[in-house]
């Protein structure tokens, strides 16, 4: 583990960047898209070369009107009224979750809980048969953590990830994925279902069929999504819980209150650190 003391050897190059840190100013440009477009630049502070950009974007990478109707493909399954029918399923998860780990001693409640949940619920509403889920989380962990040698044998830094750098994350682990996501779409045209990867098997943008590399990253950005930000999030809602017992009390003492505490703990520690705009 010598490397995590290691100095910091490099910076962000490029133009440089201003951060916007006040609530107002991030509402601002969050809503005016014409002057600060996630297009243009991206989403990310790495400065990519202009094929990098256009061959790694993402749903997340584009502008109105494109991004409105990319969204309209998959909005339906994350409805409100979807995500209520999923309610009875995400409850008997947590519950099945807690059951394996309270009262058996000290426990890793990241590997436990905060993983498992968004795994177990994701595979449900994405369409991923529940024997392949470990394979392709593992796989959007390797992605996800690149610049990890725990992770990737391509580190950034480390490697010579040139090859790669037209892929997502520049991570050779991508075209595994995307692999993987046109052999279960050719499986749901021959057998629909109420799912996102039945959605994305035979969708069209203004009448032109998304690409296999399209699909792949589409698929890709809502494993990482719904994943990481989660886990995160769930481990920060432990955290905070654990800091202010207070708090906590106040939550067991009414319930009622789980709808401002979930807004409180993404509040508290986003799991969401940033989001690039170039004017």
């Amino acid at each position: 583990m010598a490397w995590v003391n290691e100095g910091v050897h490099n910076g962000h190059g490029g133009a440089g960047f201003w951060s916007l840190t006040r609530w107002a100013d991030v509402v601002e440009v969050h809503k005016d898209w014409r002057t600060f477009s996630s297009e243009i630049g991206g989403t990310e502070i790495e400065e990519l070369a202009p094929d990098a950009l256009i061959a790694r974007r993402t749903m997340l990478e584009t502008d109105p009107p494109r991004h409105t109707r990319l969204r309209q493909l998959v909005n339906p399954a994350f409805a409100k009224q979807t995500m209520e029918r999923h309610a009875a399923t995400a409850e008997r998860v947590v519950r099945s979750l807690l059951a394996d780990v309270v009262g058996g001693g000290e426990f890793d409640v990241v590997e436990r809980v905060a993983r498992e949940l968004p795994i177990r619920m994701l595979v449900e509403i994405l369409g991923v048969p529940v024997a392949d889920a470990p394979q392709v989380f593992h796989w959007a962990d390797r992605i996800v953590y690149h610049a990890d040698p725990e992770f990737s044998a391509a580190v950034v830094d480390r490697t010579d990830t040139d090859p790669y750098r037209l892929l997502p994350f520049r991570s050779p682990v991508t075209l595994e994925v995307f692999t993987y996501v046109e052999r279960l779409a050719a499986v749901r045209r021959r057998d629909p279902a109420a799912d996102v990867i039945t959605v994305l098997a035979d969708a069209a943008v203004d009448g032109v069929p998304l690409t296999e590399r399209e699909r792949g990253t589409f698929l890709l950005l809502l494993l990482i999504a719904g994943n990481e930000t989660t886990r995160h999030a769930l481990t920060q809602a432990v955290v905070a819980f654990a800091q202010h017992p207070d708090q906590l009390a106040r939550l067991r003492a009414d319930p009622a209150l789980i709808d401002t505490a979930v807004e409180e703990v993404l509040r508290w520690s986003c799991p969401q650190v940033h989001f690039r705009r170039t004017a």
